[in-house]
């Protein structure tokens, strides 16, 4: 371990965890962009840690609850967005300690937002709900946005990262661009852009693969536009796993080439299912199923690095586990244990 951070609230509970990077005008040690991890949790404060320098950046304020998810803008990732109990969606740049935006009201969830993802283009935000319901929030085309996030780009900040100017109020989003509760019957609790298509889970056993709008809809959200959703998904694939039917199990996709393409879901029996996104058509049952002594019970969440070759799979249990790619996932996986009974009774030392 090269660093680590206890927060002083001991009530805290963290959630999510991403990376970001911040731009600074007179840069540190020569590097003007540094990487900055971001995470938030049960408290509703999103805190971050600038990586290079290993000090405190900022502290972001203004969620009324806990912050359920939260996703890094690909083209810009010095933007980020949170997904909140409060029934928000808001979009931060790691420079201002205030939200840029907030989607969300009117014609806005209903209940918890519990999931949050970018579209590759960086020009929409796709959330799941408590209320079953999945929506895309456009802001590539909404002046007003674009004017804020100019603006929170071109703040000034000293080497100690203190805002020069209070920042302005945060632009409010009332309306989704599209709209659907016709795919889930329970929380939807894992959302991601495929492209222009979108993959969804549920507290079910199943996953679903839809296109919002005419399937030659070139945009991700049908013919939505401002003050009228697209209500139209159409199913293409509905992926069945099974033994989830406990809400916040995450799952992940990585895009690459053949063999590196993958979803991946874990589930409540030290399962990981996976579907080859290379094999059209893509089929219900998983392509590939990871099931090993050294896998925790109950797995949370999944991730993939950039490569698409090495997947962690982390348990409620404090396990996570490895697993590199070598044509298919090694059944042996790498195993850091973080409890100590566990680590004695395979008989290796705790680091």
């Amino acid at each position: 371990m090269k660093n680590a951070f206890m927060d002083t609230n001991k009530d805290e509970e963290y959630y999510a965890i991403i990376w970001c990077l911040a731009k600074f005008s007179a840069g540190i040690a020569g590097l003007k962009e540094q990487p900055i991890v971001v995470f938030a949790g049960k408290t509703g404060n999103i805190r971050s840690i600038n990586a290079f320098t290993k000090r405190k950046a900022k502290l972001y304020t203004g969620n009324g609850d806990a912050v359920n998810d939260l996703a890094t803008d690909p083209t810009r990732p010095y933007l980020f967005a949170s997904a909140s109990k409060d029934m928000t969606v808001r979009l931060w740049h790691v420079k201002q300690a205030q939200a840029i935006v907030i989607f969300g009201g009117y014609r806005g969830s209903k209940d918890q937002v519990l999931s949050v993802d970018f579209h590759k283009s960086g020009g929409y935000l796709v959330s799941g709900c408590m209320d079953h319901t999945v929506r895309v929030w456009k802001f590539s085309d909404e002046l007003d946005i674009q004017n804020a996030i100019a603006k929170a780009e071109n703040a000034v900040e000293n080497n100690n990262d203190e805002e020069a100017t209070p920042p302005p109020p945060p632009v409010e989003g009332h309306f989704s661009t599209a709209c659907t509760k016709d795919l889930h019957t329970n929380y939807v609790d894992c959302v991601k852009f495929m492209g222009n298509h979108i993959i969804t889970k549920s507290c079910e056993p199943s996953m679903w693969l839809f296109k919002f709008g005419e399937f030659d809809d070139p945009s991700p959200c049908g013919r939505g536009i401002h003050k009228r959703e697209e209500t139209l998904a159409q199913p293409i694939a509905q992926l069945h796993v099974p033994h989830t039917d406990m809400w916040y199990i995450k799952f992940a996709m990585t895009n690459g080439p053949p063999g590196k393409a993958w979803v991946a879901c874990g589930n409540q029996v030290g399962e990981v299912h996976l579907w080859d996104l290379h094999k059209i058509p893509i089929t219900s049952d998983s392509n590939f199923v990871l099931k090993n002594a050294h896998l925790p019970k109950l797995i949370r969440v999944v991730d993939f690095n950039r490569a698409g070759d090495v997947m962690l799979a982390a348990g409620s249990d404090g396990r996570i586990t490895r697993y590199d790619a070598w044509g298919k996932f090694q059944e042996k996986p790498q195993v850091k244990v973080a409890n100590k009974l566990e680590a004695k009774r395979r008989g290796r030392a705790k680091k």
